[in-house]
This record gives structure tokens, sequence and C-alpha cells, in this order.
């Protein structure tokens, strides 16, 4: 029991000293200025070494508060297709026609590359995908029924069409399990993330594996923290090394960004290059190329971040409109990035 009390008093100890060892002032009274913007509060908790940098809560919101982490979902989808990928039983590289016949004539050609970086050419959004009437075996149907909008490879259009896709590739896959079950058994329990489910829009056998996953800031630094350690929590493999590096490389080869305006697939304004892993968002140096940070924004504010350079995790977790606090979120991770040193010099890309 002593010896116990020793470990956890040394722990908290050091964290208190890494809170310690940086000015947050800053950043703490731009969210308290800016806390009428904010839907009920926020909370931002920021990790280094497994250890709390920052850990502040705004209004009505904790660490501990879960609510629904829309788009952060698609980081947590992948890591699930890459365990799949770690025993053999898919690739990236595999055809989506290889599981799911229907796949024929100019869709024959995708690849679960495609449909988990959003470049497949199916539609981004489509009804069938949030239908929690339906299983996922039928909506992949419907989905998969739809017109290319591109040749597949050949553009980068954002959405959850294609990931659900991969959802019935992946529950086909493992012997027909459920998507909620796979992600309970290879994700969410080994981690200890207990309240994190794919039901933040209902209780459904076609859970949105691009937006509908609730969580906490609490809950999901740890999977940031699996991340950062190598795939590893608690002394056991959750994901490969390799697995982890090929989820988070750019699987789009700076291919156009493209926008669905009144039912046309148009050109982002202004012109953007496609940078994006599986489920997640890359920010490169422009010059270099080499990877700065990870992130997987979601629509109603949750914000989960990597910082590559630091060495560093955070998550701003709010249910605010993310086009109203963005202003506010860029000048936060600008603060961030003044008051917590460059450490880790790398060349990853």
């Amino acid at each position: 029991m002593i010896r116990v009390f020793v470990i956890v008093f040394g722990m908290i100890a050091w964290s208190v000293r890494l809170q310690a060892q940086y000015d947050f002032s800053s950043v703490e009274k731009l969210l308290r200025d800016s806390l009428s913007k904010f839907d009920g509060g926020c909370s931002l908790l920021l990790m280094q070494d497994g250890k709390i940098m920052y850990e502040k809560n705004f209004g009505h919101y904790t660490a501990d508060t879960v609510i629904p982490i829309a788009s952060a979902s698609k980081w947590l989808a992948g890591a699930v297709f890459m365990t799949l990928c770690d025993e053999g039983r898919l690739s990236p590289k595999d055809s989506v026609r290889k599981f799911l016949p229907y796949f024929t004539d100019d869709k024959a050609c995708i690849t679960l590359r495609h449909v988990f970086s959003h470049t497949s050419g199916l539609p981004g959004e489509v009804s069938a995908m949030r239908n929690l009437t339906l299983t996922m075996k039928l909506a992949a149907q419907k989905i998969g029924s739809e017109k290319l909008l591109y040749k597949p490879g050949s553009a980068f259009l954002y959405g959850g069409g294609g990931m659900q896709i991969a959802g019935r590739v992946m529950e086909i896959a493992s012997g027909q399990k459920a998507w909620q079950t796979l992600f309970d058994e290879r994700i969410a329990k080994p981690l200890g993330m207990v309240n994190t489910n794919f039901y933040a829009l209902g209780k459904t056998d076609n859970p949105l594996l691009g937006g509908g996953a609730q969580s906490s800031a609490r809950e999901f630094s740890r999977f940031l923290q699996m991340l950062m350690n190598k795939g590893v929590w608690n002394g056991k493999r959750i994901l490969s090394e390799t697995a982890i590096a090929e989820m988070h490389k750019d699987q789009t080869n700076g291919i156009p960004v493209m926008l669905v305006e009144e039912n046309k697939l148009v050109p982002h304004v202004p012109p953007e290059k496609a940078n994006y892993g599986f489920g997640v968002w890359r920010i490169s140096n422009a010059l270099t190329g080499e990877l700065i940070e990870l992130n997987s924004q979601g629509r109603y504010g949750f914000s989960p971040w990597i910082d590559v350079k630091r060495g560093m995790i955070g998550i701003l977790s709010t249910r605010t409109p993310l086009k109203t606090i963005l202003p506010t979120y860029k000048r936060m991770k600008n603060l961030i990035c003044e008051a917590v040193p460059i450490r880790v010099q790398t060349a990853e890309k």
C-alpha cells in the first residue's frame, strides 16, 4: 500500500512540475475572454511524455465530459482498420471488390486506400450512411450504387461515404463482427475508453465511421498517447509501429481538393492540395514536406491533435460549431506554440 501511494504521489508531483514548467497564462486568458463564444464552455488538456502539461475547464465542461466528437471519429476508425492490416486480414492495396462483389465496372479499381482517404470518387455525403434503421451491410450497398463523381485516386473529396464502405469491409474481414464490437475489442477496451463508442447519433447497426463517435478529452487522450507510445499502452501492443506510420503518412499524393456545390463537383477556392492519412489530417512544412502536426477536428468543435515537433498532444473539448470558434482555436494554438519550445527534430514526412 505504501509503495502504491509513493508511485501515485510521484506521478502527481511529476505532473505538477510539468505544468509549472510552462506559462499558459495567455492561453487561459484567451479562453476565459472567449467563453461567450463557446456553447456551455470548453476544456483544454495538454500532455507531454504521458504527463499532464495543462488542464483547465471553462464553463460546464471538464476533461471527462462525454460529447459527440464528429469527424474526430475518423482517427479512431483508421486505427481499427490498421489493426486488421497488422493481422494480415486487410491491406490498403486490397480492392473493395474483393469483399463487395457489386463494385464492378468503373468502381472495380477502388481500393481500401481510396475509401479511407476520401479519394474513391464516391460522394462524400450519402443519406444511407446516416440512416440508423439500416445495417452497415445495406448502407454499403446503397452507397456503392451511387455514381462516381471522379476517377478514383484523381481527387480528394472529404466526407464519410467511402469510410462506411470500409466499415462493411472490416466487418466481413473480421468474420462478420459488428463495427462497434470491433472498436470495443481492438481500441476501446484495451485503452480503458469505457465511455467512448460509435453511438453518438443513437444505437444502431449502421454507426457512422466518419462522425458517429462520442468520447471525452480524457479518454481520447489515451488513444493519442498510445500513438505517441508507438502503439503500446500499459505494456500491451495495440498497433505496430509500421501500422501507425502507414496510418499517418500522406495517402493522397497532393491531388486537388474538391467540393460539391449545387450538386456539382468544383475545385476548392483557393486551390488546395490534399495532405491526408487514414482518418487524420496532416500539416507539413510547405518547403521541406516535414510533418508538423496531425489532427482530426470535428464539426462541433472537438479538436484533438499531435504536435510532432513538440512531442505533445492536445485536445480542446467543446460542443460548439467549429466555424464559430475557429478564430479562437487558431489563436490558442499559436499561444501554445509560443509557450512550449520545439524539442524534437524530425525528418518524418
